[in-house]
Parts: C-alpha cells; structure tokens; sequence
C-alpha cells in the first residue's frame, strides 16, 4: 500500500479508451500482483485467505475502473476531454474520489480478512490506499490522455517538460525520504502536488 500508486491511472486511461473488454487483465492484473507481496502456502488456510485477499483486490480494481470510466464516458469522449467544467467535475468525482474509494475499500477488506493487516490499522491503511489511488488517477490519467490527443506533442514547449519533471523528482525524493512520516505529512503534500502540476 503507497501514498502514489501510479498504475490507477494507467488503467482509467487505458479502459477509457480500449473499453471494458481489457476488465479481466485489470482482476489479474492487481489480483497476482499484489498477491506477490504476501501469498503464502503455509497451509491450505493461509493459501485460501491470501486467494481472498488477492481476488478482492482484484475485485476493487475492476470496479474502480468501471465507475470511473462509465461515468465520465457519459459526458464525454476521449477527443473532447477536460474541455467543460462537467467532464472534469465527473472525472474528479467518479474516477478520482469513487474509484480509489471502492478499491480502497475492497482491497483493504480483504488484507484484512485475510490476517495481513490489524483491525486497528485498517483506517490508516484505506486512507494510505485511498488516496495513492487517488493520487495515482490524478497525475496519470490527464497526462496521457492529454499525450493522446496531442499526438505525443503536448509538451512542445520544452520548459513546460523541465518543470513538470522536477515536480515529479522531487515528489519521487520526498516519498522515499525518511524524514517524512507516510501515514501523516506526506499525504497532505500528496493531494497538493497534482494541483501543482495542472497549474
């Protein structure tokens, strides 16, 4: 579980736009790869839990994406993108709020019925997920969706590149600093940084 996890992104925009059939390769996508992390066959128990855990997870990515993605398709297509303030209320609201928040909540579920996490954790472990996923749809998404409708082009402007890759290093240093404490300072930074990088 991460402050940023980029890959929520990767997945809106890419069902955004090849559709729902790619659904299935989202399940086993997180399902096996989040079960990396902690599947183990101690017993026929444990190995059954850790299923669980990983098939919720999976479960939780799945929706996530199909919330998001149905409902900003009502209101616009891929060409038409973040050109009304409605697509963009939609897109913050179903594919950056709603999502995460069903994954969050079916993924932590299942760390948790599954033994890998503590009932007293919990919260700050959906609230970590939360808003990594958040995070994640937020500074990927309308890159490359932008990247799609300029035809790789949307950063001609090459000072525009340099400052949106020293926002990006520096986020990717404060992450991994052990200076900040993830559960605390670090989430706030996180939901500033991606309205850094859109001003």
């Amino acid at each position: 579980v991460t402050p940023i996890w980029l890959p929520s992104g990767i997945v809106f925009f890419v069902i955004y736009l090849y559709g729902y059939r790619l659904l299935p390769g989202v399940f086993f996508g997180a399902a096996i790869g989040n079960s990396w992390a902690y599947f183990s066959t101690e017993s026929l128990d444990v190995m059954l839990l850790d299923t669980l855990a990983a098939s919720m997870n999976g479960t939780g990515d799945m929706l996530a994406a199909v919330v998001g993605v149905y409902f900003v398709k009502k209101i616009t297509e891929i060409d038409a993108f973040f050109t009304n303030t409605k697509s963009v209320n939609y897109f913050i609201v179903f594919a950056v709020i709603a999502g995460p928040f069903i994954s969050a909540i079916f993924g932590v579920t299942g760390l948790w019925l599954s033994n890998h996490i503590a009932s007293n954790d919990y919260y700050n472990v959906f609230t970590t997920w939360l808003i990594g996923d958040s995070v994640g749809v937020l500074l990927t998404a309308p890159l490359f969706i932008s990247l799609y409708k300029e035809k790789l082009k949307c950063f001609s402007n090459k000072d525009d590149l340099k400052v949106f890759l020293v926002l990006m290093l520096l986020a990717v240093a404060i992450i991994l600093s052990p200076v900040f404490d993830t559960y605390n300072s670090l989430k706030y930074f996180l939901i500033i940084f991606p309205i850094i990088i859109i001003l």
